[in-house]
């Protein structure tokens, strides 16, 4: 369970860590995570894959966990960053506001202190799918779907 909230939250970490035009070959709008993946990790207890496509919950070790992760990107490089965790019929939320920077192929987001992170991505219709290295090593996969 440790593995599978740390992951969440690395995910969210990453946007907390700084536009784009508009248009519907943007990145601007609502995008939900539907396949989060860690994998090429140094402890091999952190290599996970996450489908949340179907209704957002997956079951990991016998238990059930529901997690809903959304990033909005606004015109003027602002985004709102909103996820929420359920397990045992707890649920834990979070929004956050950021602000992007793309260049080329790179996303760079950045939290309220200026610190930031940065992900290779690619745009693909209603597919956008970016990658990362965190902070344990792993090589973390994300992709989510325009709502």
């Amino acid at each position: 369970m440790k593995n599978i909230i740390g992951l969440a939250v690395l995910l969210v970490l990453f946007f907390s860590s700084c536009g784009s035009d508009g248009g519907s070959s943007s990145i601007e709008g609502e995008w939900e995570v539907t396949n989060l993946q860690s994998a090429g990790c140094d402890d091999p207890l952190d290599n996970l894959i996450f489908d949340l496509s179907d209704d957002n919950c997956f079951e990991e070790d016998g238990f059930t966990f529901c997690m809903e992760i959304v990033y909005d990107f606004k015109p003027g490089g602002i985004m709102i960053g909103t996820s929420s965790i359920t397990f045992a019929g707890m649920t834990s939320s979070e929004v956050e506001e950021y602000t992007y920077t793309i260049d080329g192929g790179l996303l760079t987001v950045c939290d309220e202190d200026d610190e930031c992170s940065s992900a290779t991505y690619n745009l693909s219709g209603d597919l956008l799918t970016f990658t990362y290295t965190d902070e344990a090593d792993c090589d973390v996969t994300a992709s989510a779907r325009r709502k």
